[in-house]
């Protein structure tokens, strides 16, 4: 292969064996089973290959959740949306009397007096 090569290209540099183990292995390493082809290729290597939809493929989001900080994972959300998740116990955690009392409307206020006057009877 080497003197056809010489022949045909009619080379003015020499065509060393190292470079013909490297095109020759280049023109066939199409016949080599994947895991073959791979083999000492990094993980990151391979990745920087891929498109990052393709990299996510298969895994589950509970996975990719579970790398992000908490954080991380509310970034974007708007308070409404997050509060909306809480029970109403939930969302009262954490919160003094006071502060809950201030953000209650007139009729709201109305209603706790008259809970609080029902429970005073008891």
């Amino acid at each position: 292969q080497i003197f056809e090569h010489y022949n045909l290209e009619g080379l003015a540099m020499p065509y060393t064996l190292d470079d013909f183990e490297r095109d020759y292995l280049r023109s066939h390493v199409h016949l080599l089973p994947p895991e073959d082809r791979l083999k000492g290729l990094r993980p990151a290597d391979l990745l920087k290959s891929l498109k990052p939809e393709e990299r996510l493929e298969g895994l589950r989001p509970a996975d990719l959740l579970k790398r992000l900080k908490p954080e991380e994972r509310l970034e974007g959300l708007r308070p409404a949306d997050l509060l909306k998740r809480l029970k109403p116990e939930e969302r009262l955690e954490g919160m003094h009397s006071e502060d809950i009392i201030r953000n209650l409307d007139a009729q709201e206020l109305i209603r706790l007096q008259e809970l609080l006057a029902a429970h005073k009877k008891q």
